[in-house]
């Protein structure tokens, strides 16, 4: 210890060296607290001292540390490290999620949204990679996009729906796909497209809807990228429909794709459905309607002789010729049985024809039988009776 010499005060601070008169000054990185010491002693870890003849060491701010003893200054916490107390040894590393960029600091930073750290004693953290997400703070990993949606950009706090007319049916991805042809989707964030339906179609990508089938057209499948044009001998007058109805009896169509049928001309009919023509009348009948199944014959007193006809031709002089059948076919089937006729008295008519005359009374009516070839007198009151008949040649 150091000595006392007369008129020199004790002293602490300093310490007695063999030999020596006076003493030493404690060295920087060491103190003494005490009088009458031969040595000084080493600040320890965690604290340090820059002066020479010191009594005490000073503790390491927050944001350094000092591991070794003896030592004239500490080290500030490096990047990635932190610590929040004085006087310590060593400094923290920062926790996964967090990080620290500068040195000598008290305090770890949490990763922003958007991004992640997955390690400890970072000076970084790391953004989100596309088709991933963050939405809180102090994360050590980043969660995958759902099915149904898609981030094309790294770092970011969310994903993005699906547009319409999209889908993604995977997670953790950066894009959406376009719905196919034949599909459609009219919401967003959905995991798949729906097949169009029947009647409707589409074939286009990325699509919304499905348009529906024009008039004249139909669909009966789903899925599917366009209409059938309705056959010929059908139509369709409705949009959106699977089939096509069969023209009706009396009406045809020859083209494909039309939304209606076509009634049968005067001079033709059509007995069957479905048909792309109509039949023409035969020689004999005439058609004089639109839109019917048959034709009629030619009634007696008239003939036709070409197909087709919405009308039969009469006899040259109906008074004097007829045809004894119906459907005659030419004018040579007209004959002329009848040859003249005078009214006589009292309303009574005589008739002369090849075979002789014949007096007819006003209420009564001459006919000639088309299968006898005679004249047959009938009373209107009993026209099925014949009563008074005249054979040719008689």
């Amino acid at each position: 210890c150091c000595r006392i010499f007369p008129r020199q005060k004790r002293t602490i601070n300093l310490f007695y060296q063999e030999g020596q008169s006076t003493c030493s000054a404690c060295a920087a990185g060491t103190f003494q607290d005490q009088e009458g010491q031969i040595s000084c002693t080493n600040c320890v870890a965690g604290s340090f001292q820059d002066q020479e003849g010191q009594t005490s060491c000073s503790s390491c701010a927050a944001g350094s540390s000092q591991d070794k003893e003896g030592q004239v200054s500490c080290t500030g916490c490096a990047a990635g490290s932190f610590q929040d107390q004085e006087g310590q040894s060593t400094c923290s590393a920062c926790a996964a999620g967090t990080f620290q960029d500068k040195e000598g600091q008290v305090s770890c930073t949490d990763c922003a949204a958007g991004s992640f750290q997955d390690q400890e004693g970072q000076s970084t953290c790391s953004a989100c990679a596309a088709g991933s997400y963050q939405d809180q703070e102090g994360q050590t990993s980043c969660s995958s996009c759902a099915a149904g949606t898609f981030q094309d950009k790294s770092g970011q706090p969310s994903c993005s729906e699906c547009a319409t007319g999209s889908y993604q049916d995977q997670e953790g991805q950066s894009a959406c796909s376009a719905c196919a042809i034949g599909t459609y989707q009219d919401e967003a964030g959905q995991t798949s497209c729906t097949v169009c339906a029947a009647g409707t179609f589409q074939d286009q990508a990325g699509q919304e809807s499905c348009p529906s089938c024009a008039a004249g057209t139909s669909q009966a499948l789903t899925g599917q990228t366009s209409c059938s044009d309705c056959a010929v001998g059908s139509f369709q007058d409705k949009e959106g429909q699977t089939s096509c109805s069969t023209c009706a009896v009396g009406s045809y169509q020859d083209k494909e794709g039309q939304a209606s049928c076509v009634l049968c001309a005067a001079g033709s009919y059509q007995d069957k459905e479905g048909q792309e023509t109509c039949a023409l009348c035969s020689a004999g009948s005439y058609q004089d309607n639109v839109g019917e199944t048959a034709c009629m014959l030619c009634s007696k007193g008239s003939y036709q002789d070409k197909s087709g006809s919405p009308s039969c031709n009469k006899c040259r002089d109906e008074l004097t010729y007829t045809t004894y059948i119906e459907g005659s076919v030419s004018a040579d089937d007209c004959q002329g049985p009848l040859l003249s006729f005078k009214v006589g008295k009292k309303g009574e008519t005589q008739f002369m024809t090849n075979t002789g005359t014949i007096s007819v009374k006003a209420n009564e009516q001459l006919d000639l039988n088309a299968e006898s070839g005679n004249w047959i007198v009938r009373h209107p009151n009993d026209p099925y009776r014949e009563y008074f008949i005249i054979k040719q040649g008689d």
